[in-house]
This record gives structure tokens, sequence and C-alpha cells, in this order.
């Protein structure tokens, strides 16, 4: 259960209301990051997919030409499946990361407007 007792600031402008808070600027960054990691990743996943293909039909081609090609076609198509996931995983981590920091962003601002209208109210002549 919530139990802190802190003062907030009272915001006085609608400027400072809408201003970013930095929680929410830490998770956009922290979003960003994650998806250039996802990025680079997938792009090594993918490097790493060709060269183990090659060298695995490579390997084979000498003994049996219908193998060679059989094993190039399924070695490839599950790394291409295998990065296509890791690929598609890091992306729902980051709109999900998005998503939370643009929620959190509108009620920081909802209810610093609603601080702002209620001080207003009870205070007219601060205006």
């Amino acid at each position: 259960m919530f139990t802190q007792n802190t003062q907030r600031e009272i915001p006085s402008t609608l400027d400072d209301c809408i201003r970013a808070h930095p929680t929410v600027e830490t998770l956009h960054f922290w979003a960003k990051r994650l998806s250039l990691f996802g990025d680079i990743l997938s792009a090594i996943m993918m490097l790493a997919g060709a060269v183990l293909t090659i060298y695995s039909t490579c390997k084979l081609i000498d003994l049996d030409r219908n193998s060679a090609l059989m094993t190039f076609f399924s070695t490839g198509i599950t790394w291409v499946i295998n990065t296509i996931i890791v690929f598609c995983l890091f992306r729902t981590a980051v709109l999900i990361l998005g998503a939370i920091a643009t929620i959190a962003q509108y009620t920081i601002i909802h209810t610093n407007v609603a601080l702002m209208e209620a001080n207003q109210n009870e205070n007219p002549s601060d205006t």
C-alpha cells in the first residue's frame, strides 16, 4: 500500500503542466536503446545465419548435392525465422515501453492541469 506523503509542487502555468517528466524521458531513452540493441542483434543473427548456412552447405556438397541443397534451404529458413522472431520480440518490447511512457506522461499532464485548475479555483486572486 502507498503510504508516502509528499508535497507536490502545484504548477502555475500550462507550460509547467506539459513539461516532460524525467521518468518518462528515461523510459523513452531505454526504448530507443532497446530498439538499437534489437536491430544490431537481428543483423548479427542474419549474418551468422548466412555464414553458417553457407558453411554447412559447403561441407555437404562433396558428398551429396541434393542433401546439400536441402540443408541450405532448411538451415537458411530456420535462421531467417529465428531472426524475424527476435526482431519482433524486441519491437514488441519497444512498443510496450513507449506505450507505458506515453500513458505516464499523459497521466502526469492531466494531474498537473487538474491541480492547477483546483488551485486557481481556490485562489482566484493568484491568476
